[in-house]
């Protein structure tokens, strides 16, 4: 019991105090205590069959979950068991009932249930979002039962501490507190998600004023006749469920808001403008509500090894106890929360850069693509939000205009407009098999793109009677026909629109070399974007590599932010005005050549060849090759210069081009991805080089374009390298003179 090894103000308490908290980098790493080692991992931990001084809230329940009685008490515990969340997870689903502790835990869970419903009712289903890319990333749906016994158990604790405290010491008790928004706030977030704020789970029965609070079974009528775009691979998912009556799967992917566009965004939205929660004393002012929680008068009393406000707590309780006086002043109280809320606001940053240091490590090994939603716009650029992972700075999803290589300047949507802006291309677009695929160009001319090609739109009211089944958790009464798309008038931004675009026709004809085509972006549209790993000031953070409009149109952002680095290298040395070799003269000079053709050439127009079939087992010195055909290149306009060697049997052109050389690789295997792929499961591999060589033969016209990677490109994967695919065609190289 740490009040009792440590005295207030004494050397040990002072550093407890100047420290705060304890700091965790994550990723298995040790963390920075708050405390000596001897006292956080030993001394004032419940290690099993270790005897320790606690303080311990007795609660006596009744079978509804009501509490009938309750008292505060020292006492010494001895612990028989150091479960992990996973371990009691396995004896709660566990038939066998010899497990030891099974009933124990059992109706605590029981117990726990009930608080919970009772605490956030409809909220309770919502579900956290953990990112695809956390090593332990299903850890908590595996175990969620046993996570819900400690968080309400934990959150009742701090709940009834606080109530006897402030009750006994009304004016020295640190609350922990957060502040409503303010009004204007809510109500400008009310005007933006009238109605599909109302179902956001995870802000069920939020009380917004005294009259009035989020519930999405106040919406009823012509206000379910709305329609709402549900992300196409989760739709898949649970039709794919259903069918299985896998329905924890469905519960997962109805009740986690981050997986449904519009309620991401408006719970993202929500999120932006809450008050960061703190420490204040309770003697200073009325201001004791914690918003969030929904609870008046809440304290941190559970961890006091971590955190320096539980030590506070604990002393106040002891003194409760003994009946005696306050150990702290109001004074006291407030500086202490001043200094604890200052080392708070480190510490989460602390722990925020850790968590985006993790990421962009897990980025330098291999690219991730998400599906993000459209935030925002300015003249300049394109915001991006990620759902759920909030340690992506704004920046981390901003893509400039600039290297979208469009055709002329964005068109800024009215602010009557559900679009935001509308971006124009021009580009040349084939692809290897000589004409264009189904659907790919269905007419000449200028081409509007689909931009809710990811997701299948459905109606409010049967999006409500599938939330309904979740918190009704009558799953049985879903059927084949609830996931049937609904017959809706196409979004206004779809009329009139196709899938992809392309220079060619379908039977094969060349009528224009280019292809002019467009494609609107809305607030919370999916744009798959694809984040890799760039250095800042020094350190990895994750940055936007790629990012996708069509199958066939995919911007790569990384040649275009530094060509240099993709394609050339940085010249570190003075070109020097002191007499040197030729050879030396030659070799400075011309890295500032290569700087300087490598930047031109990205400011010229490209040409992107689809469809490709890329060998990776090259020798004489090439890293790759391709072929094109004769008559490909030449209703393409396509030309190479090359020089007829008599004594070969080939002509050959040393020309120098930059490539771009992209391949999708679904789960680590190059194919191209259905759209209902879901974005975990597949990335794109992007490397960069140029042409080193260029042969025809004699009799066979068809030339081969051998190329070499730059020493800075990711290398292809072995499933690149060996993997025989169904088509061989999972290439796009896109190529810059």
């Amino acid at each position: 019991m740490l009040p009792v090894l440590s005295r207030k103000n004494d050397p040990l308490d002072l550093e407890a105090q100047d420290r705060s908290t304890s700091y965790y980098p994550g990723e298995s790493n040790r963390p920075y205590h708050m405390l000596p080692e001897p006292l956080a991992e030993n001394i004032c931990s419940l290690l099993p069959n270790q005897r320790r001084k606690v303080l311990s809230i007795f609660f006596k329940f009744d079978e509804l979950g009501n509490i009938l009685d309750q008292k505060i008490e020292r006492a010494i515990i001895k612990s028989q068991e150091r479960f992990t969340y996973s371990q009691v997870q396995s004896i709660l689903s566990s038939i066998d009932e010899e497990f030891n502790f099974k009933k124990e835990l059992c109706i605590l869970f029981s117990i726990s249930k009930r608080l919970r419903f009772q605490r956030l009712k409809n909220r309770s289903f919502a579900l956290p979002f953990e990112a695809p890319y956390e090593e332990n990333s299903t850890s908590y749906f595996q175990s969620i039962e046993a996570h819900h016994i400690v968080e309400e158990f934990m959150i009742l604790a701090n709940k009834t501490i606080a109530e006897e405290l402030v009750k006994k010491f009304p004016d020295c008790v640190p609350l922990r507190v957060q502040s409503e928004p303010s009004p204007s706030r809510i109500d400008d977030w009310l005007k933006r998600h009238p109605i599909i704020g109302h179902f956001v789970l995870s802000l069920q029965h939020q009380r917004l004023n005294r009259n009035f609070e989020l519930s999405f079974g106040t919406i009823h009528g012509d206000q379910t006749a709305l329609q709402i775009p549900i992300q196409r691979y989760i739709w898949t998912k649970m039709k794919h469920d259903l069918k299985e009556r896998n329905y924890e799967n469905i519960q997962r992917n109805i009740g986690t808001d981050q997986f449904h566009p519009e309620q991401a965004n408006a719970y993202e939205s929500w999120i932006s403008f809450q008050e960061t929660s703190s420490y204040l004393c309770s003697g200073v002012s009325e201001g004791n509500f914690h918003f969030s929680l929904g609870i008046h008068r809440y304290v941190h009393f559970t961890s006091p090894i971590r955190r320096y406000a539980d030590i506070i707590i604990h002393r106040l309780v002891h003194a409760m106890i003994d009946n005696t006086d306050s150990p702290y002043t109001t004074d006291q109280v407030k500086t202490l929360c001043m200094n604890i809320n200052s080392n708070q606001s480190r510490s989460r940053e602390f722990a925020k850069q850790c968590r985006l240091f993790h990421l962009a490590k897990r980025l330098q090994r291999t690219p991730l693509l998400f599906h993000g939603l459209v935030a925002s716009t300015s003249d300049k650029s394109l915001f991006i939000r990620f759902p759920g992972i909030r340690e992506l700075t704004k920046s981390c999803g901003e893509i400039q205009f600039q290297l979208l290589k469009l055709k002329s300047k964005p068109e800024i949507g009215s602010e009557e407009s559900t679009v935001l802006v509308t971006l124009n291309w021009q580009q040349r677009l084939y692809s290897s098999l000589g004409f264009a695929q189904l659907g790919a160009s269905l007419k000449r001319g200028h081409i509007k793109i689909n931009p809710h090609q990811k997701v299948v739109f459905v109606s409010l009211k049967k999006w409500k009677s599938m939330i309904d089944c979740l918190v009704k958790q009558n799953f049985s009464s879903l059927s084949m026909d609830s996931y049937e798309e609904d017959l809706l008038e196409a979004a206004i931004e779809c009329k009139g629109t196709h899938n992809d675009a392309t220079s060619e026709s379908s039977d094969g004809v060349i009528k224009k070399l280019q292809t002019e085509f467009s494609s609107t972006f809305s607030r919370s549209q999916i744009v798959p974007v694809q984040l890799g790993c760039e250095k800042k000031e020094g350190l990895e953070v994750p940055a936007v590599h790629l990012v996708e409009i069509t199958r066939n149109v995919k911007c790569c952002i990384q040649h275009m932010s530094d060509p240099v680095k993709c394609f050339a290298s940085y010249a570190n040395v003075h070109a020097g005005n002191r007499k040197m070799s030729l050879k030396e003269y030659i070799q400075r000079w011309i890295k500032i050549f290569r700087m300087e053709s490598s930047t031109n050439a990205v400011k010229s127009s490209s040409m992107i060849i689809n469809d490709l079939h890329i060998s990776f087992r090259c020798n004489e010195g090439y890293d790759g090759s391709f072929v094109l055909s004769k008559r490909f290149c030449q209703e393409r306009d396509i030309f190479i210069d090359f020089t007829w060697n008599e004594e070969d049997e080939l002509e050959t052109s040393h020309q120098t081009d930059f490539l771009c050389i992209r391949c999708e690789l679904v789960n680590d295997v190059p194919s191209i991805a259905k759209a209902d792929c879901p974005p975990n499961e597949r990335w794109i591999s992007i490397g960069h080089g140029e042409t080193k060589c260029f042969q025809r033969g004699k009799s066979n016209k068809n030339i081969k374009v051998h190329f070499n990677l730059h020493k800075e490109s990711r290398k292809p994967t072995n499933s690149m390298v060996d993997a025989v695919t169904s088509t061989g065609l999972e290439y796009t190289v896109e190529t810059y003179k």
